[in-house]
């Protein structure tokens, strides 16, 4: 392999793992009140409930901390049936408005795993 193809392997690499959905989500879980904290375009990770569906891509995201604003596109339900029962796991960013915070979804996942094992362990 040329020495040109292989650092061209290695950037392209490089920036796969630099990029935002790799580094930006991490393992910490952000409570809904965190989140409504952080600056616009902050990538957040949450865990908690789905508690109410407000319009067609709108709903209310609880946490033990409060409740927020989530908006999901179609495609980042994970084809997933989640009701307000079910704990989820919601990655994505916050928008900042005129008069509230929200979370544009990028993914949701059901049964958040990694809390239910924390809590199982208490």
């Amino acid at each position: 392999m040329s020495k040109f193809v292989m650092i061209s392997l290695v950037t392209i690499a490089a920036f796969g793992l630099l990029s935002p959905a790799h580094s930006e989500y991490n393992q910490t879980i952000n409570q809904v009140a965190e989140v409504k904290t952080m600056e616009d375009g902050s990538y957040v990770n949450m865990q908690g409930y789905i508690v109410e569906k407000l319009d067609d891509e709108s709903y209310n995201f609880q946490d033990s901390s409060g409740n927020i604003l989530l908006l999901i596109n179609d495609e980042d339900w994970n084809a997933e049936s989640i009701t307000s029962k079910d704990l989820v796991e919601v990655q994505g960013e916050v928008h900042n408005g005129w008069t509230d915070v929200e979370v544009k979804a990028d993914m949701v996942s059901k049964y958040a795993p990694r809390l239910k094992k924390q809590l199982s362990q208490k």
